[in-house]
């Protein structure tokens, strides 16, 4: 467990995806992600459940998540650590 005091977040990238479209299978996220719906509409499939999205929807989830998207989004994407122990790598 991570105590407040300790958060210092390190960003390992950040973007704004132009269309993200459904993918061939699950992606795994090994770092926290942070999406936020621009514009477009579609379904993140997430651990077998499915959750409709619309412009404004924002996602965050810890790392070891399996998902995937369907539809056609344009998406502000950000992957990141909650503290700096990995930021070397």
């Amino acid at each position: 467990m991570i105590s407040i005091a300790d958060c210092n977040p390190y960003l390992r990238a950040a973007e704004i995806q132009p269309a993200v479209l459904e993918g061939d299978g699950p992606r795994r996220a090994y770092d926290h992600r942070l999406f936020y719906v621009l514009e477009g509409q579609g379904t993140l499939v997430i651990e077998g459940t499915e959750h409709d999205l619309a412009p404004d929807a924002l996602l965050i989830w810890a790392p070891n998540i399996d998902y995937h998207f369907r539809g056609k989004m344009r998406v502000v994407v950000l992957n990141f650590d909650v503290t700096r122990a990995a930021s070397d790598q």
